[in-house]
């Protein structure tokens, strides 16, 4: 039996530039870190030559190509994996903001290759869940979260033609985690939707995307000059800037909760991911504001702390 654990992230700034039709002409660049809540992989193998699968719902054993989970599906289809049981458990819903699709990918991949005597390399890992779910699923969207859940911790990711990426060091930065209240809206919803809508006005956008790209350095700059509460008023900017992207990303119940936030001394944040519902995050300068914001908005607070690992493997026997 094999288990692995990847984390889930929080995007900070440049959300929008990892979409291949925007970084293979212009270049890309996210800044994200990962964090202590994410998705359990269980894998062990099985006599037959079938396949019984386990995450909301569970499958029959079946036949690798009547698999319903497509992500397991084709995962399994490009490892090669012979019949086996296979399990997703997560730490928070689907659809919630926190790159909960690629984080199951990555996870799924990493004890596959695991299972079959492999040792694999962030970068394969990353590289091989953008195949399965770029190219094999065609889903609509970007890079950054495959390369969050398999390298993890507090980095800059940066992509020019043909995905050839770069990745930064680990930034030393836990006061963002310590500053940044995250909470739940109350509701999921479907990303591949938004992230269609948002894929078809890249051209139009690309103004605002290089802006947005922008930001990555400048927050950069700012930790390392230490100016770390000029990260929150970047954030408001940056939901500014990443609302113009399409009609779907806010809605009234997302900005009376941002309103909320900002009278309550919120400087900045931003919904999380795709958009729509889910989990938001909000920049507070003292522990006094987030204790206000808390009370105010009166929603479910993610308890979470940054997780400086990727994925990896917590159990091999």
């Amino acid at each position: 039996m094999i288990i692995t654990f990847t984390p889930y992230r929080l995007s900070l700034f440049g959300g929008g530039t990892d979409f291949p039709e925007y970084f293979n002409r212009y270049g890309g660049a996210c800044l994200s870190f990962t964090i202590n809540k994410g998705i359990h992989t269980i894998i062990k193998p099985r006599n037959d030559n079938l396949y019984r699968v386990h995450y909301t719902e569970s499958e029959s054993p079946r036949p690798i190509d009547n698999i319903e989970h497509g992500i397991i599906r084709e995962a399994i289809k490009m490892v090669g994996s012979p019949g086996l049981e296979i399990g997703t458990m997560g730490d928070i819903p689907a659809g919630s903001g926190l790159g909960s699709s690629s984080t199951v990918t990555v996870g799924v991949l990493h004890a596959l290759l695991e299972m079959e005597g492999e040792r694999p390399n962030a970068e394969k890992l990353a590289r091989w869940a953008i195949g399965v779910e770029l190219d094999k699923l065609r889903k609509a969207g970007g890079v950054q979260d495959q390369y969050a859940a398999a390298y993890g911790g507090l980095r800059e990711y940066s992509w020019g033609r043909n995905c050839d990426a770069i990745v930064s060091s680990k930034i030393e930065c836990p006061q963002i985690a310590q500053k940044l209240l995250v909470i739940y809206t109350g509701e999921t919803r479907e990303a591949n939707t938004i992230l269609s809508s948002q894929k078809l006005h890249i051209e139009q956008k690309k103004g605002v995307l290089a802006k947005m790209k922008a930001q990555v350095r400048e927050a950069i700059d700012a930790i390392e000059q230490n100016r770390i509460d000029d990260i929150g008023i970047m954030l408001n900017d940056a939901w500014f800037m990443k609302k113009g992207l399409s009609p779907k990303i806010a809605n009234h119940k997302i900005n009376s909760i941002y309103e909320t936030a900002r009278g309550h001394g919120v400087t900045g944040g931003k919904i999380c991911g795709a958009g729509g519902a889910g989990y938001m995050m909000l920049w507070c300068p003292t522990q006094k504001i987030k204790e206000l914001v808390t009370s105010a908005l009166n929603l479910q607070v993610l308890d979470y702390q940054m997780d400086n690992y990727g994925s990896r493997v917590i159990y091999h026997g």
